[in-house]
């Protein structure tokens, strides 16, 4: 993994631990599903990582279920692509 670069300069260990000390507080849902690869006619892996919070009974990250984050993923997806 390439680092970005850090802030005081640092190189080697010590951008590592920057690094990680920045981004230790950003908390992160990894949402394992399967999209529909229209070409192929095959289900393929579809990985969606959000950083929406967590519900308290972890059944959605942020207003949506987990199902509609891959709705919400495909529409966006679209919209990136069409600019």
């Amino acid at each position: 993994m390439r680092l970005p670069p850090s802030p005081r300069g640092r190189s080697g260990k010590h951008a590592e631990a920057d690094f990680d000390q920045r981004l230790s507080p950003m908390r992160l849902i990894l949402v394992h599903g399967e999209g529909f690869d229209g070409p192929s006619k095959q289900g393929k892996p579809l990985p969606l990582v959000t950083n929406l919070p967590l519900s308290p009974d972890q059944t959605q990250a942020g207003p949506y279920r987990f199902w509609e984050l891959a709705a919400l993923s495909k529409s966006r997806w679209a919209l990136a692509s069409f600019f």
